[in-house]
């Protein structure tokens, strides 16, 4: 059975990963997106009743203590915002063309109304772009945008900031406002108030560059999936008043990734010790189950028990640790972050192993068990840290054209089952990559095997 690790590691890679293709190119409905979110809870934490940690810390980045599980909902609208990035600076490609020249008549994705009879791919797209549109901004160049009806201020536009826009200045253009390195604001005949034109002293037009949309969270200011994603995701955490703190030292250390996990829940105090567990009703018996006349918190648990006292005290004067810190959070980040971090994280480990050794098998292991069991760990971890890793290098796997005046057949057959239903196909190219002339074919039921000979036959 996979381990709580093991679990996190196959929803982020598989449960997160299998409605992509959809969400590229549909609004999923909330409840099939709430739906998804519970079956990768469940699928990590076992049950409905056992979820130790929040929601919101389980789909925070690794950066932030949180696991790195994306949720449905920010995963389906960027993904989708990879169209209004394409509906913006790719117009040459023909689905752009064919839905700006149906829908976007008013020239921008921004900018778009509500059709009663659109499709649900344009519909699906517009509810992306109106959660995107935050993040995206314009870059002012050459001023060739409207000045009254485009989003080149970052505060709106402009006409919504005057009492009504003149009709001699309808068509005027950024640049047809600026000259000199001055905006010519008087100069219009609408009237613009008096504190509009002090917002846009520090805006320069640039003849070298182009008017242009640019998305604001990326370095490169390339939408990307992945940096829309976490943006989405910061903005909930904005306004869940979260704090964007660095806490990815326990996912950097050398140390098996089980054990970071409960260093994880640790941290979390998410630790399902006795007293964590009746905080939970889930139990009601708080008491250390090696001492019986303590609660068993996380710091009695790993620290002030005495037999978790007669391990650390094995380990001295290598290792020291602090008996007067109150806060476990804040024990753990002291020594985990220290030179002997490692060691510590495996004693503490191994000192919750013999916990759930007592409690579920009634196993009492000795003091110099566990001892032996920590530093043979360490010499595992050391060992495989000294190996020299091997040289890698990147392997590109893809169509190669043949030599000039020489033509090339690619074939490929394949069955349903096998033995079912075959079929054969093949290709001629020549050096310039260009088709000559293709085949395909049926042949019944037979291997795979045979269904490729079949192809060069």
């Amino acid at each position: 059975m996979l381990n709580r690790d093991g679990c996190v590691t196959l929803a982020k890679s598989v449960l997160n990963s299998i409605p992509v293709y959809s969400m590229q190119n549909f609004w999923l409905p909330e409840g099939v997106c709430e739906s998804i979110d519970r079956i990768t809870r469940s699928f990590i934490w076992g049950s409905q009743h056992s979820h130790w940690v929040t929601r919101e810390t389980v789909t925070k980045p690794m950066t932030q203590r949180g696991l790195g599980v994306r949720t449905a909902r920010n995963t389906n609208t960027s993904l989708l915002g990879k169209h209004v990035w394409s509906l913006l600076h790719h117009q040459t490609k023909p689905w752009v063309a064919l839905l700006s020249h149906k829908y976007l008549q008013h020239g921008s994705i921004f900018l778009s109304r509500e059709y009663k009879r659109c499709s649900y791919t344009w519909l699906s797209i517009t509810k992306a772009a109106e959660l995107l549109e935050p993040g995206f901004r314009f870059r002012v160049g050459t001023g060739d945008m409207p000045v009254w009806y485009d989003r080149w201020n970052p505060n709106g536009f402009l006409c919504d900031m005057v009492d009504y826009v003149n009709i001699q200045d309808f068509n005027l253009t950024l640049k047809d406002v600026y000259e000199n390195g001055m905006w010519l604001w008087n100069n219009m005949a609408t009237i613009i108030p008096s504190q509009v034109p002090q917002e846009f002293n520090s805006l320069f037009l640039n003849s070298t560059i182009a008017d242009t949309v640019i998305w604001s969270a990326a370095q490169n200011h390339v939408f990307m999936a992945k940096t829309a994603y976490w943006w989405l995701q910061s903005q909930a955490n904005v306004s869940l008043g979260a704090q964007a703190e660095n806490n990815s030292w326990m996912w950097l250390m050398k140390i098996p990734q089980n054990i970071k996990f409960f260093l994880w829940l640790t941290s979390h105090k998410s630790l399902p010790t006795k007293f964590f567990l009746v905080y939970r009703h889930l139990s009601s018996n708080p008491f250390c189950c090696r001492c019986s006349n303590q609660v068993e918190s996380v710091l009695h648990l790993l620290r002030d028990c005495d037999k978790a006292c007669s391990v650390w005290s094995m380990f001295q004067p290598t290792l020291v640790v602090d008996f007067a810190e109150h806060d476990s959070s804040v024990w753990l980040h002291k020594h985990a972050t220290c030179a002997t971090g490692a060691l510590f994280c495996l004693i503490c480990w191994f000192i919750w192993r013999d916990r759930n050794a007592m409690t579920f098998s009634n196993e009492n292991w000795q003091e110099w068990f566990i001892a032996s069991q920590v530093n043979n760990m360490l010499n595992i971890i050391s060992n495989q840290q000294e190996c020299q890793p091997r040289n890698r290098y990147t392997v590109q796997v893809a169509w190669k054209p043949p030599p000039p005046t020489v033509l090339k057949l690619n074939t490929d057959g394949s069955s349903l089952v096998n033995p079912g239903q075959s079929g054969f196909g093949g290709v001629i190219r020549d050096s310039q990559r260009d088709w000559i002339i293709g085949y395909t074919g049926s042949c019944g039921v037979t291997t795979s095997l045979q269904a490729e000979l079949f192809a060069l036959a």
